[in-house]
């Protein structure tokens, strides 16, 4: 085995373990948000504290957006373990705000829709990893496709238009398939831009490819749940 095999060897490794690590913290905050939506729906205390004030419900919109700015922003100047406080501190905010879905939809919904967004983005997953065409593209256009969703579902707020949710609600799937496809590609690309730093530098990126790949998921599960979810009776 030649010297370029044996490093190409070790860098295929080295991104097995960074994956491994970056799915794992993904799924330690998938749990989290579940875990916590399901004790909130089933805690009337609670449900009081977050969920019946409008002003709280602001709060925890806000601070989950503040959340993600100050992740993305100053990821190179927090500590690994400041950014997965941050993470974890998302996931349970998340968590909290999800606690209106176990009172809105049956428990049957909510498991077969996270049964068939955790399939639709581990496909997509799988895509993003091995295809060689490089998805940029696709994710730029994406991005800007979810931007158009976001204003349209502000409009919504104002002027309800219940005739294009199941629209809405594919339009989204598609995007956020762009999406993961996406930043499954981009978690390799970014490992190999940085595979010369320290291990604290690899530590960062790993936490934001697990957010990036988080929010995939949630919102994959959101939009399938919009479309196969039936109302708690």
């Amino acid at each position: 085995m030649n010297y370029t095999n044996v490093t190409d060897f070790r860098e295929e490794n080295g991104f097995r373990r960074h994956m491994i690590k970056t799915y794992s913290w993904m799924f330690l905050g998938i749990v989290i948000t579940f875990v916590t939506a399901f004790a909130v729906a089933s805690v009337r205390e609670l449900q009081m504290m977050f969920l019946s004030s409008l002003p709280m419900v602001l709060i925890l919109l806000a601070a989950q957006i503040g959340v993600v700015v100050a992740l993305s922003a100053r990821l190179m100047k927090i500590s690994v373990s400041a950014a997965r406080t941050l993470f974890i501190a998302y996931s349970l905010i998340t968590g909290i705000t999800f606690g209106t879905l176990f009172l809105t939809y049956d428990l049957g919904s909510l498991i077969y829709a996270f049964a068939m967004a955790a399939t639709y983005f581990g496909a997509l997953v799988v895509i993003g990893y091995t295809t060689k065409m490089n998805l940029a593209g696709i994710g730029t256009i994406a991005m800007a496709g979810l931007f158009g969703m976001i204003i349209f579902g502000i409009v919504t707020i104002f002027i309800p238009m219940p005739q294009f949710n199941f629209a809405y609600s594919m339009i989204g799937l598609l995007i956020f398939a762009g999406l993961t496809a996406w930043d499954s590609q981009k978690m390799k690309l970014m490992y190999h831009s940085v595979l010369d730093q320290d291990e604290t530098t690899l530590n960062r990126f790993s936490i934001y490819s697990a957010l990036q790949l988080y929010l995939d998921f949630i919102n994959i599960f959101l939009y399938i749940l919009r479309i196969v979810g039936r109302g708690n009776d």
